[in-house]
């Protein structure tokens, strides 16, 4: 089971390993922890199961001893070494865990819903968007509740301009040029710096999900953007009673703001 983005309930990863998966996960993206810290669950019969079967020895370009449980023979076949970086790497990680674990799943749910309706309005009411439909999760098969990872968390759009008649797609090459502008304060740039492009929208710097090919519109390839909400984003909104929750949603509308401006 990839679940590599960690956008998964406690609940749900039981419900997982109870019926045989193995769950891989990752402490970046929605934990925002560090790239490259990824770990990997086993359900007990599994686990019983490898512990004793030779891993390959082409893992040892991947993987070292220290990387697998002490009582798995399986690993004995792999350098005796530790993994310092991946230790790392998931101590900072599992601080954001521990942060966004301490939250209510009721209020991480109410975050998340808050969210999501402000994104998914803005994406609706402005023609250079156009939200892709993403597939609701239903689980219920597997035996798990419903929980706050039932909730989307990331909102997929592609890039429109609008013209006096209708409105042309970016192309991919576009949209990549707009994704690479996101970061910089376009006062400060060379093929910038008019009057209209100052003020707020035009300095913020802000990280979206890198744009991601989706076939084409009007026969131009395109490439979706993608807005993420993520663990911190839903421990800041949560602090304080949840009074920080509008300015999350405000900072990401600002970020749609200067997409449209760029657009």
């Amino acid at each position: 089971m990839d679940a590599c983005q960690f956008r998964i309930a406690p609940s749900t990863l039981r419900v997982y390993l109870q019926q045989g998966f193995m769950v891989a996960v990752t402490g970046s993206k929605f934990v925002t922890g560090p790239s490259f810290s990824g770990a990997l669950f086993f359900p007990l019969a599994l686990a019983r199961r490898f512990r004793a079967a030779a891993l390959p020895r082409a893992l040892r370009a991947y993987s070292v001893r220290a990387d697998w449980p002490q009582t798995w023979a399986a690993a004995d076949s792999l350098d005796d070494a530790s993994n310092f970086g991946l230790l790392l790497r998931w101590q900072a990680a599992l601080a954001e865990l521990r942060a966004f674990r301490a939250v209510p799943e009721e209020d991480v749910a109410d975050s998340l819903q808050n969210f999501a309706r402000a994104i998914q309005d803005r994406l609706r009411s402005d023609p250079r968007f156009e939200s892709l439909s993403t597939p609701q999760l239903d689980r219920r098969s597997l035996g798990a509740a419903q929980g706050w990872d039932d909730i989307q968390t990331i909102f997929p759009f592609v890039l429109y301009r609008a013209e006096t008649r209708g409105r042309t797609p970016l192309s991919r090459e576009q949209t990549m040029r707009v994704y690479r502008l996101l970061q910089t304060d376009l006062a400060e740039h060379p093929d910038f710096g008019r009057a209209d492009l100052t003020g707020a929208a035009a300095a913020l710097r802000c990280q979206l999900g890198q744009p991601v090919a989706c076939g084409k519109r009007d026969g131009i390839p395109v490439s979706a953007l993608r807005l993420c909400a993520s663990m911190r984003l839903v421990v800041e909104a949560t602090a304080w009673g949840g009074r920080r929750s509008s300015a999350v949603i405000e900072r990401a509308l600002a970020a749609l703001d200067k997409i449209a401006l760029l657009v």
